[in-house]
């Protein structure tokens, strides 16, 4: 969790850009990964999107009350 929350809080930082994308251009393929599936503008808008979606899965995952066991104590 803490590890796709450090490159969520980057990808928002960078604009929604990729860190790979430079990665990318040096191998010769300058088309995003996201621009793949959607529109330009779309592909960009979803990194944020897809970061604060996960931060509130994780964020409701650490907030939830504790399971109460009903198997007796041994």
């Amino acid at each position: 969790m803490a590890f796709l929350s450090i490159e969520g809080i980057g990808l928002i930082i960078g604009g929604g850009d990729c860190p790979m994308g430079r990665f990318q251009d040096q191998l010769g393929d300058p088309v995003p990964f996201f621009e793949l599936l959607l529109p330009p503008r779309a592909a960009k808008a979803a990194v944020p999107i897809l970061t604060v979606a996960s931060l509130a899965g994780f964020l409701a995952v650490a907030l939830r009350r504790p399971r109460r066991s009903n198997r007796p104590a041994s």
